[in-house]
């Protein structure tokens, strides 16, 4: 914890129409950064001012990682860096959003267990299951792979299942960025209903092939939706760690908003993403 006057106060240059974002600089000694991003947990930073009765945090891994190591300030050789806190990341707004901001960053460590057990799965696939390479015509596969095939279908129909039964990342503590049915920003389905949808596909392609109902255009688009499914459990890490970078709450966010403020919205603190309130227009959701 450290001490500073409301008069240090500064403002973030942004270089587009002199757009600023006020922020609470604190250096921090470059061994305590260190720690702090080789960490196990996530660590915040949490400034006081006895003076207001007023307390700021910033989480370091995240302005460390997404903003600091972009500008090169963190320079090999410098015994410090300093670290600019958002006035926007008060203790007493988090308050009023019943500390959404503190509960998501309580969550982090179960999250990336979350991330470990999608990739598990992912991994487990490659070696045991296999959804292309068949020939398939109207009621037949070729070669008497039904069987291998029938055996890899059931395999990704468990893990979408199993996957989405993480609460962490698809319940009701979930991230909402995955949660959305469409994505409005990239036109594209979210990742939950993605999974789902391959835990649906997998289960049509097993009654088809059970009941020898499937043509040859319909059986491959079964599969191909289900291969997407299990993709996703790949790369949804990479798809977190470039939404953490545009909502979390960090200077390069404070930024943003104070920017979109200006040009007609309304100066709000970042998003949280867990928040459970709506992020997109209605006809995005």
């Amino acid at each position: 914890v450290g001490q500073f006057s409301i008069g240090q106060v500064g403002q973030f240059p942004t270089g587009v129409d002199n757009i600023c974002a006020e922020y609470l600089p604190y250096s921090m000694a470059m061994k305590e950064i260190d720690y702090a991003r080789r960490c196990h947990f996530p660590l915040l930073l949490i400034l006081v001012d006895f003076a207001v009765d007023g307390a700021f945090w910033l989480p370091i891994r995240d302005e460390t990682d997404m903003h600091l190591g972009v500008g090169n300030r963190l320079a090999a050789g410098k015994q410090s860096a300093t670290l600019r806190i958002p006035v926007w990341n008060s203790l007493a707004e988090e308050k009023k959003r019943d500390f959404s901001g503190l509960r998501w960053y309580a969550l982090e460590p179960a999250r990336m267990y979350a991330f470990a057990v999608l990739h598990y799965f992912y991994h487990e696939f490659q070696y045991e299951g296999r959804l292309s390479g068949y020939s398939i015509g109207d009621g037949y596969i070729d070669d008497g792979e039904e069987e291998e095939l029938k055996r890899s279908l059931i395999l990704a129909r468990e893990s979408c299942v199993s996957a989405l039964k993480l609460d962490v990342l698809f319940g009701e503590q979930g991230v909402d960025f995955f949660r959305l049915k469409r994505i409005p920003v990239v036109e594209a389905p979210g990742i939950m209903w993605q999974i789902a949808n391959g835990a649906i596909a997998a289960e049509k392609a097993l009654k088809a092939i059970e009941t020898n109902s499937y043509t040859f255009g319909e059986l491959p688009v079964l599969l191909g939706t289900v291969n997407q499914a299990i993709n996703l459990m790949s790369t949804a890490i990479s798809s977190y760690q470039g939404f953490r970078a545009r909502y979390l709450l960090t200077e390069d966010t404070a930024v943003w908003r104070s920017w979109s403020a200006k040009e007609g919205g309304t100066a709000r603190p970042p998003i949280i993403p867990t928040s459970r309130k709506p992020h997109w227009p209605k006809d995005g959701d």
